[in-house]
């Protein structure tokens, strides 16, 4: 009509043989059609952007408290044992902290009570150095259940060490999430553009 194209639509009132017609301009159908699109376009760019900050955020929170874990784990495969995890996360990473600390405060208290417990035997083996045989069977029988103890701590030692070293592995996976999130993160700027 007029050179403007219309679209037909009809529809069957009930049981009655009436029937009710109408014409719609095509033209406010594709305006409609355009804002619907033009309003899921935003709608997807926004959910990427905040899927891909959300990403980037919980990666960077997990490498940071695995960084963490790792640098006191090292230190304790170097023998300081005066360091510990603080993590206020609640998750997995939060008790493996939480775990790590532990072990490290397990393993000082082993150390001091090896060092006690050696101080100690000193003291007896001095004291009994003069005696009969017996005292120095009972000696030697403590001696070694010191080196029992020792073999403990360097076993300690030993699991500390493999520990830190699945924490780097993880904080290397960790960082290939985080470049995947990188990649993401162009795709969707090249999504953007192509839109």
């Amino acid at each position: 009509i007029d050179g403007e194209e219309y679209l037909f639509i009809g529809y069957k009132v009930g049981n009655t043989k009436v029937s009710i017609c109408y014409l719609v301009p095509q033209s406010e159908i594709m305006e409609q059609a355009n804002d619907i699109r033009a309003l899921t376009v935003i709608i997807v760019i926004f959910a990427s952007i905040v899927a891909i900050a959300s990403s980037v955020l919980i990666a960077m929170g997990i490498s940071k408290e695995l960084r963490k874990i790792e640098v006191a784990t090292r230190k304790a495969a170097e023998g300081d044992l005066s360091g510990t995890v603080a993590s206020k996360r609640k998750d997995e990473i939060g008790r493996l902290a939480a775990h790590t600390s532990g072990m490290i405060a397990e393993i000082r208290g082993l150390i001091a009570h090896v060092t006690e417990v050696s101080g100690n035997v000193s003291e007896a083996s001095d004291q009994v150095a003069g005696g009969s045989k017996e005292m120095l069977s009972a000696a030697r029988h403590i001696s070694d259940t010191m080196q029992n103890i020792e073999a403990g701590v360097n076993d300690q030692a030993a699991n500390a060490e493999e520990c830190r070293q699945r924490m780097s592995e993880l904080s290397e996976v960790i960082g290939v999430v985080s470049t995947n999130t990188e990649k993401i993160y162009e795709s969707s700027g090249e999504t953007k553009r192509i839109l």
